[in-house]
């Protein structure tokens, strides 16, 4: 036997099993009528069993080849139509690295809303808003509004929604405060359509319940449940009563046995962004960072202040769907269910810009339990009885080790 051989036989010999990857639930993809492009939307009951970032889900065929995917987020999907940018007048920052843009409402209406382009952060600033008609006398608006961190993965921006009551100036100023380090890169600016389809770019979960418990510490605890584990992007408080209030605000996740409840995101609770709904007022409430809990609670500040009258409380989620190209004539699964799957690298990242919007949408059928590979009964039966493995095993090692010293012998004569 050559020493190649001998090399290839321990190699083999030696080489590990390759576990597959394991999922809990899977759900198939509607017929494909041509080949081409198509978008699939990842629904709330698969957002609800999928890692938060759809990291863990793979598109397989009936043969079970694996077809690449774009995630795409809503900075894609929202429609252009319902974006109005208004011409930038001025971009400034002042001695103190606040930054400051002034813009001019081009619309002709009203203005109750701005969306800020900014590009990704982590850092959380503050914003004020003021207004003019001749660019030399201005008016405050609304103060201290929360800017939030954010970062998009499908652009090098992300948008911040910032509302404040209905006003007519001509000319609108936003100031984002330095906080602890440099200013902000302001994108864009501008206005969006009232009443434009998912304008806000968010899916409503289903319905969560809470209840509120006042304590005698001053704070409020509003612990929300969701019927699942639902990712959570922003949080929208309805709230009755009192007209005006400001408290500050934390959301704390599910209680662990070691570390207790972890703070999941802080927040201030302002009269200033609410929006009027009926007698009541609704507050919208970004989260930094989106979180999958199925219970989670909201601590109220209150002060010496009387507790806040809680109406409503609902979570919402950004859409995800996915971008991937399909042939007709062959059934597709989604798979998902494994939290330790990392991201996928597909060549299709690379063409993330020419993703039209426009495709065509497949939608899935029932999701249900991902059934593992067949076995034969012949093989489970073998596989029950433990001194069979053990056999293996020990004619494996056997092999192994009849074949090394073989190998060593012949090296030996060679020299």
């Amino acid at each position: 036997m050559t020493i190649k051989n001998s090399l290839l036989i321990i190699l083999l010999l030696a080489a590990p099993t390759v576990k597959g990857q394991e999922f809990r639930y899977k759900a198939v993809i509607g017929e494909v009528p041509r080949d081409g492009f198509y978008r699939i939307e990842a629904g709330t009951d698969i957002r609800a069993r999928a890692a938060t970032d759809l990291r863990d889900l793979r598109i397989r065929s009936s043969q079970g080849k694996v077809f690449p995917y774009l995630v795409m987020h809503p900075d894609a999907a929202l429609p252009t139509d319902s974006f109005h940018t208004l011409p930038v007048i001025s971009r400034s920052v002042d001695s103190v690295q606040n930054t400051i843009v002034i813009v001019e409402n081009t619309t002709g209406q009203g203005v109750e809303r701005l969306s800020v382009a900014s590009g990704n952060t982590t850092v959380s600033r503050r914003c004020h808003i003021s207004g003019s008609n001749d660019l030399q006398s201005w008016f405050s608006i609304s103060e201290d509004l929360p800017y939030p961190a954010g970062a998009s993965s499908t652009s090098d921006f992300y948008q911040v929604d910032l509302r404040f009551p209905l006003i007519r100036y001509r000319y609108l100023k936003v100031l984002i405060t330095k906080g602890r380090g440099e200013a902000v890169d302001i994108k864009r600016v501008g206005t969006v359509r009232t009443g434009s389809e998912r304008a806000d770019g968010l899916v409503s979960n289903p319905q969560a319940s809470f209840i509120r418990r006042d304590s005698s510490n001053g704070k409020s605890y509003i612990f929300v449940r969701q019927t699942a584990a639902y990712p959570v992007d922003v949080i929208k408080i309805g709230v009755g009563g009192i007209p005006v209030f400001r408290r500050s605000a934390e959301i704390l996740g599910p209680v662990d046995s070691v570390s207790g409840r972890s703070l999941l995101s802080s927040f201030v609770l302002s009269s200033d962004i609410a929006v009027k709904e009926g007698a009541d007022l609704l507050i919208s409430v970004p989260m930094t960072g989106a979180f999958k809990v199925t219970t989670f609670c909201v601590v109220i500040d209150n002060g010496d202040n009387l507790p806040l009258e809680i109406k409503t409380v609902a979570t919402f989620s950004k859409p995800l769907s996915l971008f991937t190209w399909l042939s007709a004539g062959t059934t597709y699964e989604l798979w998902f269910g494994n939290d330790t799957l990392r991201t996928p690298n597909y060549d299709l990242e690379f063409f993330r810009n020419r993703v039209k919007g426009d495709e065509p949408i497949l939608s899935y059928g029932e999701i249900t339990g991902a059934a593992e590979p067949k076995i034969s009964t012949a093989m489970k039966q073998k596989t029950k009885n433990p001194w069979v493995l053990w056999s293996v095993i020990l004619a494996s090692l056997g092999l192994l080790s009849a074949f090394t010293w073989k190998l060593t012998r012949e090296m030996s004569r060679r020299k």
